[in-house]
């Protein structure tokens, strides 16, 4: 929103933008190698996270991996990531994540990574990025929620920003921000 809030007090976000941004989105998604949510988005909104465009020279549109940060492997087996077979699903969990989870994670054909936690007993987003990395996945296009977000921003593991604006005013100390985290102490500490 023009305040940069994701989504209203109530978790509201359709649509704030327009067309074009969600096209432009599926653009995007259509040249990185994996996209990346946290379990937030999951349970939130059971999003399929795959690209719907087609592009100029490609028989149907490429689809990144699904990539999911679920560090102690809440994410339901019903969930479109997990049935739908599109593309591939990685969930990057941790030793928190019960073995017979992980069992029928992968017995649904999701792929699973565990990853040494970090101190705030969430997935090591540097680790998870090195497993991803060794598993062929070398650019990610992160759409998570403002805690992904500000989590990436805090482990300065953000290349690039796509920052859609749209014309709402959402108002509201409740309302979500783009970026959530620890943040900045001081302005010369941003990210530019």
């Amino acid at each position: 929103s023009l305040d940069g809030k994701i989504a209203t007090r109530t978790g509201n976000s359709q649509w704030i933008t327009n067309h074009w941004a969600r096209s432009y989105g599926h653009y995007l998604r259509s040249v990185y190698d994996g996209i990346l949510v946290g379990i937030g988005t999951i349970l939130a909104d059971n999003p399929m996270l795959t690209c719907r465009i087609d592009r100029e020279a490609q028989e149907r549109p490429h689809q990144p991996a699904r990539i999911i940060l679920d560090s102690q492997g809440r994410i339901p087996l019903q969930a479109r990531v997990v049935t739908d077979q599109t593309t591939s699903t990685i969930v990057v969990t941790t030793a928190a994540c019960l073995p017979a989870k992980r069992i029928s994670l992968e017995n649904a054909g999701v792929t699973v990574l565990e990853v040494p936690m970090n101190k705030e007993k969430q997935v090591d987003l540097s680790a998870a990025m090195e497993s991803l990395g060794e598993h062929g996945i070398h650019s990610i296009l992160i759409e998570g929620g403002a805690a992904v977000q500000g989590s990436f921003f805090d482990a300065r593991l953000i290349d690039k920003i796509y920052a859609f604006i749209g014309n709402k005013v959402l108002g509201g100390m409740q309302s979500l921000p783009a970026v959530a985290g620890v943040g900045v102490a001081s302005l010369d500490q941003c990210m530019s």
